[in-house]
C-alpha cells in the first residue's frame, strides 16, 4: 500500500468541523455516522487508509472495520481515552508506514509528532478530503452530495 494512514480524532473532528455541528447537536450517533461516511468516501477515492477513533464506554476497545473502502472505527475502552488510542496507533503504525493524525488537540499533535507521525489540523484535513472528493466527482461526472 502506497498511501498514508490517516488517523482522525473523531470527537475532536465532530466538534471542530462546522459541517457536522448541526448533526452533532441533533443526534450525536448520526453525526458520528456522517463523519465516518465522509471519511470512507475519501478512503475509497484515495490510496490512504482511514481510522477514526472515538471515546467509548465499554470495558473493551471496540473495532469496527467495514467493507473494503470503508474507514475503520475504533471506540476506546472506558479505561482509556480516544487521545491515548490515537497516540498509540500513531506510534505503532508509524514504524510501518507514513502516518498522519488529524486533530486540533495540541497535546495530541505534539505527542504524535514526537512519535514520528505528521499532525494535521482539522481544517487542513477537511481541505484535503474535499479536494480529493471534488476531483473524484469531476472524474466520474457525479454531482456533489
Amino acid at each position: 500500500m502506497d498511501g498514508q494512514l490517516l488517523i482522525v480524532d473523531g470527537h475532536n473532528a465532530l466538534m471542530g468541523l462546522k459541517r457536522f455541528a448541526q448533526a452533532l447537536w441533533d443526534n450525536p450517533a448520526d453525526a458520528r455516522e456522517q463523519l465516518v461516511d465522509w471519511l470512507s468516501r475519501y478512503q475509497s477515492s484515495s490510496d490512504d487508509a482511514v481510522v477514526v477513533v472515538f471515546d467509548g464506554k465499554g470495558n473493551d476497545r471496540n473495532v469496527y472495520s467495514g467493507d473494503e473502502g470503508e474507514a475503520m472505527v475504533i471506540y476506546a475502552s472506558s479505561q482509556e481515552t480516544a487521545d491515548a488510542v490515537v497516540e498509540q496507533l500513531a506510534a505503532s503504525q508509524g514504524k510501518k508506514r507514513s502516518v498522519v493524525v488529524a486533530t486540533n488537540d495540541r497535546s495530541v499533535q505534539l505527542s504524535v509528532i514526537d512519535s514520528g507521525a505528521e499532525a494535521l489540523s482539522l481544517e487542513a484535513m477537511e481541505m484535503r478530503v474535499e479536494l480529493l472528493l471534488d476531483s473524484a466527482r469531476k472524474n466520474w461526472n457525479v454531482q456533489s452530495g
